[in-house]
């Protein structure tokens, strides 16, 4: 009997949250009755690369070198003709995409080629805080068409399916599930003596504006004297962060990591996650630290909120057990937000407690393996091929 083939497409193998699921899924549905190939762009040359950790663990990987970020007609075209050939030798039963490049041109050439089940996963969004407004709204078109030729789309928050079904009217709410996202739990481990540390972790680009974590440590330095800002990610915006650092006299507890490897001695090594995004659909580094124990400071956007369960609201502050919510990107109310947690052992300890605890009952990686394969199960039954 033939195995269940998943071809899963990804616009680059980057690190960050929708390359670790879908490396996590590739390897794991492996010893689930499935066969699967994932394909891939290459990542930008600041964004780190997983491809060699994923190599590791045994997963295949289809390098597609024209499917990048950006747009550019040729490539694009030469990606799509890849990826019709690349279906017609695996001959799939499901095609799974994730990002916005590989969920364009991967269900395009699925439906094409007519593969019997077309998943698309929306792990956030580019519909605002990307492009001018007159590119967001011909990206919402093309959605809309493309969901149409779509069996399932997933969504890894409650918050990113409200937008993709009511706002962005992408598509009706019962074709859309709600999976989350999955991560190893971190030992629980007491911090070690170290100064006072508030750490940051993503791409340093603009969604992310990671300046603005400069801006709030500069002030929380006032009462920290010796607070450091540790940063585990890359980008463009890496000189800047530094200029703006010692304009604020923080130079010297500036510390920037690069990407990193293994994610827990960083997280060990912090008291405080602060997340600044503009946009952001499920932040992984979120899921990470409350996994590890680290209350989080994080502006209110996208489906962050999905991700803590609030108290009170003291204005624009959402009281959460895991953190602290800011409705505002005023680096004075982050500050402020911060200092109610840090130098607070007991609050600390509380919220780091809260959030594991959470990260074990929605976020563990068995879930999110599970729910993937019932739902896999589920749209071949009713194609007749499981």
């Amino acid at each position: 009997m033939r195995c269940l083939r998943i071809l899963r497409l990804i616009t680059r193998l980057n690190v960050g949250g929708p390359s670790f699921q879908a490396v996590l899924l590739s390897h794991a549905l492996e010893t689930r009755g499935f066969r699967t190939l994932l394909a891939a762009g290459e990542p930008d040359l600041l964004e780190g690369d997983l491809r060699g950790s994923a190599r590791a663990r045994g997963v295949r990987i289809e390098s597609i070198r024209a499917m990048g970020r950006r747009v550019s007609p040729g490539w694009d075209a030469l990606a799509f003709l890849r990826i019709l050939s690349l279906i017609k030798r695996w001959r799939p039963d499901i095609v799974h995409t994730h990002l916005a490049k590989a969920g364009l041109l991967g269900r395009l050439a699925a439906a094409a080629s007519r593969v019997p089940v077309r998943v698309h996963t929306f792990h956030g969004h580019v519909f605002s805080g990307y492009f001018s407004p007159g590119v967001s709204a011909g990206i919402i078109r093309t959605e809309r068409v493309l969901s149409r030729m779509t069996d399932r789309i997933v969504t890894v928050g409650a918050s990113v399916k409200d937008e993709i079904c009511n706002r962005y009217r992408i598509a009706p709410a019962d074709r859309v599930d709600v999976i989350p996202i999955g991560v190893p739990m971190a030992e629980s481990v007491s911090r070690s003596d170290h100064p006072p540390t508030v750490g940051f972790v993503g791409r340093l680009v603009p969604v992310k504006d990671p300046i603005l974590s400069v801006r709030v440590c500069s002030l929380l330095q006032r009462e920290h004297p010796g607070l450091i800002l540790r940063v585990a990610g890359d980008g463009p915006l890496r000189g800047r962060m530094r200029a703006t650092a010692e304009q604020l006299g923080l130079g010297g507890a500036l510390e920037l990591s690069g990407w990193i490897g293994s994610m827990t001695p960083f997280y060990n090594g912090i008291d405080l996650l602060i997340l600044t995004s503009v946009n952001e659909g499920t932040p992984r580094s979120i899921v990470e630290a409350q996994a590890a124990g680290i209350p989080i400071v994080a502006i209110d956007v996208g489906g962050v909120r999905d991700l803590f369960r609030i108290e009170r609201e003291e204005g624009d502050l959402e009281i959460c057990e895991e953190g602290i919510l800011v409705r505002s990107r005023d680096p004075h109310r982050l500050a402020e937000a911060a200092r109610r947690i840090m130098g607070e052992p007991r609050v600390q300890r509380r919220m780091g407690a809260a959030g594991r605890r959470r990260v074990a009952r929605v976020h563990s990686e068995e879930r999110l393996i599970v729910e993937t394969e019932r739902l896999y199960r589920d749209l071949l039954a009713r194609r007749g091929r499981d």
